[in-house]
C-alpha cells in the first residue's frame, strides 16, 4: 500500500484547531438533570442506614448462647419441622 501526498484538507483543519487552541464551544449548552421522587429518596436513605448496620446482632447471639448454655432455650418441635420441610422443598426446586 502506498501513501501519496498529504491531504491539504486534513492539514488545514489541524492548523485551524492548533491556532484556536480549543474546539469551538456552543453557546447554548444544556445540562442534564435528575430529580428523585420522595419515595426514591427515602429508599436511598434506608439503604444507607441498612448498610451501616452490623450483619450479626451480637447482643442477640450472646443472649441465645447464654440460654442454650443454661438449658433454657427450647425450640417448638412443630416450628422446627415446618422449617425443615421448607428447606427441603426449596432444595428440590
Amino acid at each position: 500500500m502506498k501513501i501519496q501526498g498529504n491531504s491539504p484538507v486534513k492539514i488545514n483543519a489541524l492548523n485551524a484547531y492548533q491556532k484556536s487552541g480549543s474546539p469551538r464551544k456552543s453557546e447554548n449548552i444544556q445540562q442534564d438533570s435528575v430529580e428523585l421522587s420522595a419515595q426514591a429518596k427515602e429508599i436511598a436513605e434506608l439503604q444507607k442506614k441498612a448498610g451501616q448496620l452490623p450483619e450479626v446482632r451480637q447482643e442477640r447471639v450472646a443472649d441465645l448462647k447464654q440460654k442454650i448454655a443454661q438449658g433454657q432455650y427450647q425450640i417448638p418441635a412443630e416450628k422446627l419441622a415446618d422449617k425443615l420441610l421448607q428447606t427441603i422443598a426449596q432444595e428440590k426446586k
